[in-house]
């Protein structure tokens, strides 16, 4: 995620990539034909690379591991049998190593919750 922001009263830039490691759990729960309904719960971790920039205050770097819970729900359709693609909601809790700065900026931050769309692919075997 990257963006410009104006928040009390001055531009910054702000960056934030993930890389993430989890396991857990997938429920899928059949709706009619091939679409089906499914939800997740996965643990792990995440390598987060984060920076801010802003002209009265410079640019800050940080990068490391943080914990990670996501809690996913979407839909799903069984193209062939091996073979499903779909669409996905999810709520990620995730810390970024730069949150006391922009706290401390005064500077928005999320608190660690971020909502992502995405699409799916799954090969079943």
């Amino acid at each position: 995620m990257t963006g410009s922001h104006f928040d009390e009263g001055f531009q910054y830039e702000a960056s934030r990539h993930h890389l993430d490691v989890l396991m857990g759990l997938r429920i899928y729960a059949p709706l009619f034909g091939p679409l089906r309904l499914f939800t997740d719960f996965l643990g792990g971790g995440s390598h987060v690379w984060s920076s801010v920039q802003g002209g009265t205050f410079g640019a800050y770097e940080a990068q490391g591991w943080r914990g990670v819970f996501v809690w996913g729900i979407g839909l799903q359709v069984r193209v062939t049998q091996e073979l499903s693609v779909g669409g996905r909601l999810a709520l990620r809790t995730a810390g970024d190593p730069l949150s006391e700065l922009r706290d401390y900026l005064g500077l928005d931050d999320t608190g660690g919750l971020s909502v992502n769309l995405g699409g799916t692919v799954s090969w079943h075997f």
